[in-house]
Formats: C-alpha cells, sequence, structure tokens
C-alpha cells in the first residue's frame, strides 16, 4: 500500500524546513508567546462567532 505522493512530498518538506531552522533557546519563549497568542486569538473569534449565533 504506497501513501499518497503529495504527502511523502509535504512530509519531506517540512523535514527539510524542520532542518533548516537554526535550535535557539531565546527564539524558543517568543515562539511559544506568538503561539499562545494566536490560540488566544483563534478562540476568541470562534467564541464572539458561537455567542453571535446563540444571540
Amino acid at each position: 500500500m504506497s501513501e499518497d505522493p503529495l504527502r511523502e512530498e509535504i512530509a519531506k518538506r517540512m523535514e527539510q524546513v524542520r532542518k533548516d531552522i537554526p535550535v535557539e533557546k531565546k527564539s524558543n519563549w517568543r515562539r511559544k508567546v506568538i503561539v499562545l497568542m494566536m490560540t488566544l486569538v483563534l478562540a476568541g473569534i470562534m467564541l464572539f462567532s458561537i455567542l453571535r449565533y446563540f444571540w
């Protein structure tokens, strides 16, 4: 059973990108903050749309 060629290509590209990114301890907290902010924004949008739907 062969996997999806597109999925394999994406996996290879992700691996390549992961290798290209230098491992820095300084930018680790910044990345966490950015991810947290994005998560909060998405959660806020979802909550707002749900509340607007029920009103």
